[in-house]
């Protein structure tokens, strides 16, 4: 009983009749409406503020470094298959 049926301009067909049978899709369309005319439960967000971050004069720790590792080299087709 909310909801207003606003047809789009391709949709004439909506424009000639009086009473319209309201889809869910046609609710959705209007949704905008009605919530801005109900209102909503949900509070406004509040501001917390700023984080610290990070203290004046801290010095980061280097990262570790790692050996690289590679791969052995691969099997031919006739050493696979002897084995």
């Amino acid at each position: 009983n909310l909801a207003v049926v606003l047809p789009h301009h391709w949709e004439q067909y909506l424009k000639n009749k009086k009473s319209v049978k309201i889809t869910p899709s046609l609710v959705q369309r209007d949704f905008y409406r009605i919530i801005s005319t109900l209102g909503t439960m949900a509070r406004s967000p509040k501001r917390r503020g700023y984080s610290s971050g990070r203290i004046k004069g801290y010095k980061t720790t280097p990262r570790t470094r790692h050996q690289v590792i590679t791969k052995g080299q691969k099997k031919s087709r006739k050493q696979r298959k002897v084995s």
